[in-house]
């Protein structure tokens, strides 16, 4: 599915970011290169984490989005 949004709106894979906090998110984190865990998450996305943002209550995401320049 990540391959068929990259395709269709012409991106590429190392300039996408994941976002997520659950293991259903396991094979959007195993994919991408650039994966944002949230504040509250799943120990078995760690590894594949490439930056660790606050919680959804905390405004992650915008927090993330600034950090990582895409804001």
């Amino acid at each position: 599915a990540i391959q068929m949004i990259l395709e269709h709106y012409g991106l590429n894979l190392e300039n996408a970011y994941v976002f997520g906090d659950s293991t259903n998110d396991l094979p959007m984190f195993a994919y991408a290169k650039n994966a944002v865990l949230m504040g509250h998450h799943s120990k078995e996305l760690e590894p594949y984490a490439t930056f660790v943002t606050k919680t959804v209550e905390e405004d992650g995401i915008a927090y993330a989005m600034k950090q990582l320049g895409i804001l």
